[in-house]
């Protein structure tokens, strides 16, 4: 499942069905949604570089500190604010 440019409105609606599949099945949800990316039971970071001329993608699993970090990120920078945000979604 793929979210770009969904208001979180829309967000909230389609996370009820994802977390009903996730139950019973794997899910890789990517999205810019920190709404929609709590409820997961682990996170990635993905990261694309260019090497030698050839564009490479990186993925990388997220530790919980690095999980606040990116929720916070995905919430609109890393403030003070934006972080305790974070670590209320998480709890």
């Amino acid at each position: 499942m793929i979210l770009a440019r969904s208001s979180y409105q829309r967000a909230f609606k389609r996370l009820s069905p994802t977390q009903q599949i996730a139950a019973r099945r794997q899910v890789l949800c990517i999205t810019h949604l920190p709404q929609v990316a709590v409820p997961a039971d682990a996170h990635y970071v993905v990261t694309k570089l260019v090497k030698d001329g050839r564009t490479i993608s990186e993925i990388r699993l997220l530790d919980k500190k690095e999980r606040v970090t990116e929720l916070a990120r995905m919430l609109g920078g890393q403030t003070d604010a934006a972080r305790k945000h974070a670590e209320a979604l998480l709890k």
